[in-house]
């Protein structure tokens, strides 16, 4: 079977931002397509002129030749691109082998925002919508307003941070800018919008394999997006990885071989088209919300399940005393791709996120430094996002042979947990 990989990249992107990926592809014996979205490469002007229709269009256009020379495809979208991915796979659900998306992105909602005040703003949604239906109404409006990417442009690489500045400051003088555009006019950004409003419509039809990437240090697009996205698609096998070290453009950063070797495994386990990993991946923690356990979850779970028999009864109070909104999903954590624990999770009546794992194991096993932030903390945030994804409004443990129901957990502040540190040292 010939297998290739639509590569979509992002909003003021380029191939570029994806062609690690796309080499690590091609070496594998897997065909692949990575085409320039409609309106970039060009200024920004360009950009200005473009509908979000013509995006789709254009990524149509790349998959229709892509379809030609293989069977089945998977369809990759880094940020904006994974959204334009999402819905191209409702157009040949037949032939889509599977989805992959980096950093979603529904909404620019990171800490780079933060920067700048008049940037600022634009993280409430209230303003935004004022500014979206001026768009809408008032001719060139979208075009006088824009905001511009500041260090770290989305990367966590010093290297490619400092190769990005001066490819700025050429663009300036009239040379090109292989690494794309970094001021993003509010008429792209109203494009976007009218994109992820079609996408909200159609996110449930999607049944495919699902795989989604985060950072939890993205600073341009928060962990809520992916949850979000996590949500809304209506496949039942999809799975959320959240992992640190990297940033928003994860196929260039510092954890692009952890990125290789995840998409790898994804398309082996689909495909089983055998496909040669990376070496070189850097030691990093990661966080798996997924609706079917790896295999080696699995083990690890039924392991568990076997040394502590009152954990069963414990859920099967929950299942009983309450009514179960939400149930079947699992998070993995993994210590360089090892599994270190295994937790279900419910949403019960009054939006209570129940995670099923012990607060004492949960607290010895993972109270460790992870480049300055405590994997329990990371834990705790990821958890927040869940939480938020479904409007929970508390987590609570099932806490061994009981089930605490008033256990309320809340992320410790990062330099509270340091500073903790730094007194045992």
């Amino acid at each position: 079977m010939r297998i290739g990989v639509l590569l979509l990249h992002g909003l003021t992107g380029m191939p570029s931002e994806l062609r690690p990926l796309e080499k690590f592809l091609q070496k594998n014996g897997i065909e692949t397509e990575s085409p320039v979205l409609a309106g970039h490469g060009g200024t920004h002007l360009d950009l200005n002129r473009v509908k979000f229709k013509e995006w789709v269009d254009s990524a149509r256009n790349s998959l229709n030749e892509l379809l030609k020379r293989v069977d089945r495809v998977f369809l990759c979208g880094l940020s904006m691109g994974g959204t334009i991915a999402a819905m191209l796979a409702l157009e040949i659900p037949e032939r889509c082998a599977g989805l992959i998306l980096l950093s979603p992105t529904l909404d620019y909602d990171g800490s780079n925002l933060d920067n700048l005040t008049h940037q600022k703003a634009l993280k409430s949604k209230a303003f935004r919508n004022i500014l979206h239906a001026m768009t809408e109404y008032i001719p060139g409006f979208g075009g006088a307003f824009y905001w511009t990417e500041t260090p770290p442009y989305g990367l966590k690489d010093k290297r490619l941070q400092a190769q990005i500045t001066k490819s700025i400051e050429a663009a300036k003088i009239g040379q090109s800018n292989e690494f794309g555009l970094f001021r993003t006019y509010f008429s792209s950004l109203h494009q976007m919008k009218l994109l992820t409003d079609k996408f909200h419509q159609v996110a449930s039809q999607v049944d495919c394999p699902v795989l989604i990437l985060h950072s939890l240090e993205d600073t341009l697009a928060s962990m809520n997006n992916a949850t979000e996205m996590y949500k809304l698609l209506g496949s039942q096998d999809k799975r959320l990885i959240a992992f640190t070290g990297c940033d928003h453009v994860m196929t260039l950063d510092l954890q692009r071989h952890f990125v290789l070797k995840r998409v790898g495994e994804f398309i082996t386990r689909i495909t089983d088209h055998e496909i040669v990993a990376p070496r070189k991946e850097n030691p990093i923690w990661s966080f798996e919300l997924c609706d079917r356990l790896s295999e080696e979850g699995s083990s690890f779970f039924n392991n568990f399940i076997t040394e502590n028999p009152d954990y069963l009864s414990a859920q099967k109070t929950l299942v009983n005393s309450k009514t179960v909104e939400c149930q079947g999903s699992h998070l993995e954590i993994k210590e360089n791709n090892r599994v270190k624990a295994v937790m279900p999770l419910f949403a019960v009546a009054g939006r209570i996120l129940t995670v099923g794992y012990s607060q004492k194991r949960w607290s010895t096993d993972f109270n460790q430094s992870v480049e300055n932030f405590t994997v329990k903390y990371l834990l705790h945030s990821f958890l927040d996002n869940i939480a938020k994804s479904i409007n929970a409004n508390r987590i609570c443990l099932i806490n061994g042979q009981t089930l605490n129901k008033n256990q309320v957990t809340k992320p410790t502040p990062a330099a509270q947990l340091n500073s903790v540190a730094e007194k045992k040292r």
